[in-house]
């Protein structure tokens, strides 16, 4: 992951600040479509984002089945059928230009050449599309494309998702340059751009219109976002557990807490989460077994809520790590977490 490297001017001299974690994410800005396709049955999921100008419910088509999920249950599709899921002719990208997909995948490696992830896309042609992510097994990855008079403009992962396992895969765009991660690291990058079709029918599940190259596998915790997500929301999104009591959603809290990091064991990344029962100067710092601080994740006066922070620790040996917070004389508390190597 990125980190951002602060300088500090001083006449001639340029000082280097040690490098500081963007610690802090906020996976509700910019969100108009979460489907976390925990129903388990009927022809409906919802879209869970909340304000103006979001995404419809998706409808079913052609009965992809319910089953197992990353998280609680999922949606399964097979490439023999055109089984889909609708969400009408919305745009998520209308007004910015700008888009972003986060999804768990379990491909199951059935060998055909096109498997559609999610896209706004009727057909081939240049006048039929504005953007698509598809499973192409002749080139061996995800690639999130369009077609422009010019030809074909995309980007591709190096390699497809691992059979049978879930794979979280998150396409970013600015408007200008894509980003592919998998799983919370960057894996590919590229000059990109948006096509013609605004009004191309927007579907998950398969490639074109009407079921046509369905994805073959799982597919669960769909989200789409009106602009381009950073590193560490890439990053966070991958760790995300929305079935955890301590995800920090909820904004209204009663004491001040410091909660268990998730998850533990981890590699090379975990998520620490606390609540402000009032505003207050909060500190979050990490320490070695040796009590020797490695990380400093928060420094900042805090509104009263919950919050999140992120330790990426891909530059640290595997063992035990403490974790502590302190809250300006109100409150103080340490947890134990472990780093596998």
């Amino acid at each position: 992951m990125k980190k951002l490297l602060q300088t500090v001017f001083f006449g001639a001299f340029i000082f280097a600040v040690v490098p500081v974690l963007v610690a802090q994410v906020d996976l509700e800005n910019g969100l108009v479509g979460y489907y976390k396709m925990d129903e388990s049955g009927g022809d409906i999921t919802v879209n869970s984002a909340q304000g103006d100008n979001v995404a419809p419910d998706g409808t079913l088509m052609n009965s992809p089945l319910w089953g197992e999920g990353r998280y609680d249950a999922g949606l399964w599709f097979t490439s023999s059928s055109t089984n889909y899921v609708s969400l009408g002719v919305y745009d998520p990208s209308e007004g910015t230009d700008q888009l972003s997909i986060s999804v768990w995948v379990n491909w199951q490696g059935i060998d055909s050449r096109w498997h559609g992830i999610c896209g706004k896309r009727d057909a081939w042609a240049v006048d039929d599309i504005l953007w698509s992510n598809v499973l192409d097994m002749n080139s061996g990855g995800i690639q999130f494309e369009t077609y422009t008079a010019g030809g074909k403009v995309y980007i591709i992962t190096p390699s497809a998702p691992a059979i049978g396992d879930w794979t979280h895969v998150v396409s970013s765009f600015d408007g200008a340059w894509a980003i592919f991660y998998m799983n919370g690291e960057m894996v590919a990058e590229g000059a990109m751009q948006l096509g013609l079709d605004r009004e191309a029918s927007f579907h998950f599940g398969c490639g074109t219109a009407n079921g046509v190259d369905t994805f073959s596998g799982g597919i669960d915790e769909l989200r789409f976002y009106n602009r381009p997500l950073t590193d560490e929301e890439a990053l966070a999104l991958y760790i995300y557990d929305p079935t955890s009591v301590d995800n920090g959603k909820s904004n209204i809290v009663n004491n001040f807490s410091l909660q268990q990091n998730y998850p533990n064991p981890f590699n090379p990344a975990t998520v620490i989460g606390y609540e402000l029962e009032k505003d207050a100067h909060v500190t979050l710092k990490v320490f070695n077994i040796m009590g020797e601080k490695v990380r400093t994740l928060v420094n900042a006066n805090q509104a009263a809520g919950a919050h999140r922070a992120i330790f990426e620790a891909g530059d640290l040996p595997g063992g035990v790590y403490f974790y502590k917070i302190a809250v300006a004389n109100k409150f103080e508390e340490s947890r134990k977490m472990l780093l596998l190597r």
